[in-house]
């Protein structure tokens, strides 16, 4: 995450406008998101990816085999400290997942004037098991794939995941069942002389 955090800031920590810290562990889940396979709708963070919301931070993503666009939503709530995380897919409205963060645990005051992003956020290995136990693993199992299939189909080439409705159409199964019943036959005469010769 360290190399995702130095593309997307080159200059560190201290060249992210902050108080509390709330932009970098934004951040910091935007380069989760990169890293397990999305792509941000934009090639480069806009500009204006800090400055648009109070306390809150919205990035979008594609990723390559789902239909529709995700959408990552941080809001900070300064009175507990807390990061609240909403990732939704846009399309399908029951695909949407929430978490909770503690802000201190992940991101320690002396980090905000850090020239470098080693050692951030802290606790990098609880962070992402949290984020993709219970943020990303469950957003991609029901996200809704880019050719309109589901669930253990959607992991298969397309021709086998098909295959099924192919085999119930009428006009290929009597030509189908032929190849079947000469493929046995085929099998069958292959066997016969091992058969004489154990006799």
């Amino acid at each position: 995450m360290e190399k995702l955090l130095a593309q997307a800031a080159p200059r560190g920590p201290r060249s992210i406008k902050t108080e509390d810290g709330g932009a970098l562990l934004a951040l910091s889940l935007h380069c989760l998101m990169c890293q397990q396979g999305f792509t941000p709708a934009r090639r480069r963070l806009a500009e204006d990816w800090n400055k648009r919301f109070t306390d809150e931070w919205v990035f979008e993503y594609r990723r390559a085999g789902c239909k529709n666009t995700f959408v990552l939503h941080c809001s900070l709530q300064a009175a507990s400290g807390k990061m609240f995380v909403n990732l939704r897919e846009d399309g399908n409205s029951s695909n949407t997942h929430c978490v909770g963060l503690l802000l201190s645990r992940y991101v320690k005051r002396p980090a905000l004037a850090s020239p470098d992003w080693r050692g951030l956020p802290a606790e990098a290995e609880a962070l992402e098991g949290m984020f993709t136990t219970y943020v990303t693993a469950p957003l991609l199992a029901s996200a809704v794939p880019s050719q309109g299939r589901g669930g253990y189909a959607a992991s298969l080439p397309q021709w086998l995941a098909e295959l099924p409705q192919v085999l119930h159409r009428r006009e290929v199964y009597i030509p189908l069942a032929v190849v079947a019943t000469a493929a046995v036959v085929f099998f069958a005469l292959r066997q016969r002389p091992n058969v004489a010769q154990n006799r």
